[in-house]
């Protein structure tokens, strides 16, 4: 639950609480209940041109356990706390055709409290979420130590008059980049992110959007040293009236992981009810088709009716691809129905409906 406030205050002062209960192997009991307590100020604009602003956050965390590695069996309390200032200073160049902007940044992150090791946790950072309260993605916990982040954002605006308005998109080009320093090595933080490390990965985006018939994005990163490539994605979308078709290349190495694939999706629209859509993937590491999708589907106010196929590949020789049919039927108001593989693994035809 979520209880928001901006009386007088200057700024947003918000609640959440939040909390779950796992019974799993039939004896480990894992409870947490999370409260928050944050305040976001508003943008305060020096005369020079600098816009400040910080965020204060308090959490109250609430946990039990029985028979679990995570928590003790006795209730545990936890208050923690947080505080970032953030500093940006804006430009613009105004042009004929384009407008342009240009906007450094920085963030000053502190906490005076310990926190949960989350080593082993699965967390990669890029430009969406470097410069966020919560960046390491757990709410049990607090970001503890103190870090530097610096970055800064580039984006070409396209003047549009309304004769152009359904022509071309309003962002031409937008680039982003940055980086995190830390005073000292935290050896809790998830690994996978390099957030632990005294300078982290240099995470950037490009998003390129020429007209409305093609646009692409590009995310990277590159170690502190800039010469290992950890993360490399690569999307593309092509759109011409009723026809979609998109790329993604993707390429992990080093901490982040292992996978490299290439995916296509492509979706046809026969009218504004009927539309048909196709996906495969194949795995660049070991020359491999992974998966093909094959989705018809129906819609209208009252009902979606679909049905699909799909094949998985395998590179263990022990086992065999499979296929699967699957019909799904979604009625307004009365909710939705799905059919178990209509095709089994013998060949034969099952008609099973769950719901």
């Amino acid at each position: 639950k979520t209880i928001k406030t901006n009386n007088n205050l200057k700024g947003n002062l918000s609640f959440n609480s939040s909390g779950a209960n796992y019974i799993y192997e039939t004896n480990v009991v894992e409870s947490q209940i999370v409260n928050d307590l944050s305040y976001q100020s508003e943008n305060k604009f020096l005369n020079s041109g600098i816009v400040n602003k910080y965020n204060i956050l308090f959490k109250n965390v609430n946990s039990n356990g029985k028979n679990s590695s995570k928590y003790k069996d006795k209730t545990q309390l936890e208050m923690l706390s947080s505080l970032i200032f953030e500093s940006s200073y804006p430009l613009m160049r105004e042009g004929i055709n384009f407008d342009n902007y240009f906007t450094p940044k920085l963030s000053l992150r502190y906490s005076p409290n310990s926190m949960k090791n989350l080593r082993s946790e699965d967390r990669r950072i890029d430009v969406n979420n470097i410069f966020s309260l919560n960046r390491i993605g757990y709410s049990g916990t607090v970001e503890s130590g103190q870090s530097l982040t610096i970055g800064a954002e580039y984006l070409k605006s396209r003047k549009i008059n309304d004769k152009e308005e359904n022509e071309y998109p309003t962002d031409f080009l937008k680039l982003s980049l940055a980086t995190v320093f830390r005073d000292e090595v935290n050896e809790s933080m998830p690994t996978t992110s390099s957030l632990g490390n005294k300078s982290s990965d240099v995470v950037a985006h490009i998003e390129l959007s020429p007209n409305n018939f093609f646009s692409s994005s590009y995310n990277f990163s590159l170690d502190n040293n800039l010469d290992v490539l950890k993360y490399n994605s690569l999307d593309a979308k092509f759109t011409v009236n009723n026809f979609i078709t998109s790329f993604k290349y993707l390429e992990e190495n080093d901490n982040i992981g292992d996978e490299n694939y290439i995916q296509n999706n492509t979706s046809f629209r026969f009218n504004e009810n009927s539309s048909i859509a196709f996906s495969i993937r194949k795995n660049k590491k070991i020359d491999l088709t992974e998966f093909y999708d094959l989705i018809y589907q129906y819609k209208n106010d009252c009902l979606t009716a679909a049905i699909k196929y799909r094949k998985d590949f395998y590179v263990d020789d022990d086992l065999k691809p499979s296929e699967q049919l699957f019909f799904s039927l979604t009625i307004v108001p009365l909710g939705a129905y799905e059919s178990t593989n209509i095709i089994s693994k013998y060949g034969k035809y099952v008609t099973d409906i769950t719901e």
